[in-house]
């Protein structure tokens, strides 16, 4: 830049001038590339798409597995989930009518329907009787192995703290029921590990929010939908968010998210490697309950709230979903 440049950008009225244009052509950018997300949300998301085998089995992973927290909850309800039972046996019709079968997330809702199915025969009408019927002829139709929800004592699920690292990943599962809070130094100690995740630029501009008030973990979990029957046992929470402050250009807007779940995997980790049972909780919601919990939890505007932690102590006896997990062959695309 040449100096007469310089000092004509310089100029109060210019700097002020060229600054005001620059803020419009970023306003402009985030307009643009937010009308270019929300076509490719609404042109491609599973929610307008069932009809596509992806969503539709994407929809029955969900549903089978509230059905497998179901099997695991502290005081097991018989008969519970009946809308559940009714929608994913409606979805896995759906499915045999259209694609080939079994996929892996149909074989595998059978399998849980099995269990459900094995475990309310202990508990006469538990099921209304139109239901058991429909499920009865389900799987005389594709018939399954009933699934098996893992109980793991405490020695077993901490078994693999210090093994290497295959070992250690496969043993790190979410834990709801939980028997009381965790010390809050293997709490610190967890999120200064997770400091080690790698951050766009070193910004470093995730941020971890604590709470152990018993009443302010209640309010923030009754605007969470997915802690039902394990959210009172539930002691401590973490929220992991990501500051905006952190953003350089417009076009890093999923940066923010990206940073976040970096960390969130780091930190859940560095959770089990300090013995501190964990679950991750989604927090896929509306801009209101969004302002709510922000609000609520005292979480400054400018960040985006990723996913909320509950965290504790194990129980004696933990007991988990079986949640199979795909293998490499089926999600990666070797290209030439």
């Amino acid at each position: 830049m040449s100096k007469l440049k310089q000092i004509i950008v310089n100029l109060p009225g210019i700097r002020h001038y060229l600054h005001a244009r620059y803020r419009r052509r970023c306003a402009a950018a985030v307009v643009d590339m937010v009308h270019t997300d929300a076509q490719r949300v609404l042109q491609y998301g599973g929610f307008r798409h069932q009809e596509q085998a992806d969503a539709l089995l994407s929809t029955i992973g969900m549903e089978y597995h509230k059905l497998e927290k179901g099997l695991t909850m502290p005081n097991f309800r018989p008969g519970f989930g009946q809308a559940a039972v009714r929608g994913l046996i409606g979805l896995i019709r759906q499915y045999a009518a259209h694609f080939p079968m079994p996929a892996f997330e149909v074989h595998h809702a059978l399998t849980v329907l099995a269990e459900y199915r094995e475990v309310n025969a202990a508990y006469e009408g538990a099921v209304a009787p139109e239901l058991q019927a429909e499920l009865d002829a389900l799987l005389a139709e594709f018939p399954a192995q009933p699934s098996r929800q893992p109980v793991l004592t405490l020695g077993e699920f901490w078994a693999a703290r210090d093994a290497a690292f295959p070992q250690f990943s496969a043993s790190r599962h979410c834990v709801r029921a939980l028997a009381g809070p965790a010390p809050r130094e293997d709490i610190l100690a967890a999120v200064q590990l997770a400091c080690n995740s790698p951050s766009a630029c070193n910004r470093q501009y995730v941020r971890v929010h604590f709470y152990e008030n018993s009443a302010k973990v209640q309010e923030i979990l009754a605007l969470q939908n997915g802690n039902r029957g394990f959210g009172d046992t539930v002691r401590q929470l973490l929220i992991v968010t990501a500051d905006f402050h952190g953003m350089r250009w417009q076009e890093e807007r999923h940066d923010l998210y990206t940073n976040a779940g970096i960390f969130l995997m780091n930190l859940s980790y560095a959770l089990h490697y300090h013995k501190v049972a964990h679950c991750l909780l989604n927090w896929s919601e509306n801009a209101q309950k969004d302002a709510a919990l922000h609000e609520l939890a005292g979480i400054p505007a400018q960040e985006a709230v990723a996913c909320i932690l509950s965290c504790g102590q194990a129980p004696d006896t933990i007991k988990l979903t079986s949640s199979p997990r795909k293998s490499a062959r089926d999600i990666l695309t070797m290209h030439p």
